[in-house]
């Protein structure tokens, strides 16, 4: 089938066929299930400072961390820019117990309007998940001034 999908030269269509037990040895099984005795969700601890400098720091700057178990991160940002909403989003970290620093960059039309001196409002609301699949929200406001 794979011959169909990709349509390799003629000469190179019966490649694939020899090689399918060793790439299903290869894959295995099926990838295990979630570990589902774990049903609470990770303990999200985000801080974010009321007023930021965000010109100066390039971006917002928000502390995350999961204290009682590892757990993956991603953090979502909405900035009112003008008559804009901009959505801004990090790179998903895997933090440790202790805080981890993650820097949402502002996009140009937010760094036009605070190098023009004017205040921003800011959402900045961090999920988490854990490996068993539970998950936990935070939300925390900050006003970026100039």
């Amino acid at each position: 089938w794979i011959a169909d999908v990709e349509r390799p030269a003629p000469e190179n269509r019966d490649g694939y066929q020899p090689h399918l037990d060793k790439a299903t040895e290869l894959v295995g099984t099926r990838c295990p299930a979630p570990v589902r005795s774990d049903l609470t969700a990770p303990a999200l601890r985000v801080r974010v400072a009321r007023r930021q400098r965000a010109l100066g720091a390039d971006g917002i700057v928000t502390r995350v961390r999961c204290p009682a178990e590892a757990c993956m991160v991603g953090i979502v940002a909405t900035v009112t820019a003008g008559r804009r909403e901009l959505t801004l989003r990090a790179p998903a970290i895997d933090p440790a117990s202790t805080w981890s620093s993650v820097l949402i960059r502002l996009p140009r039309a937010a760094r036009r309007q605070l190098a023009r001196g004017r205040s921003l409002p800011a959402s900045i609301t961090a999920y988490a998940a854990d490996a068993a699949a539970n998950a936990a929200s935070a939300t925390r406001s900050a006003l970026l001034i100039p």
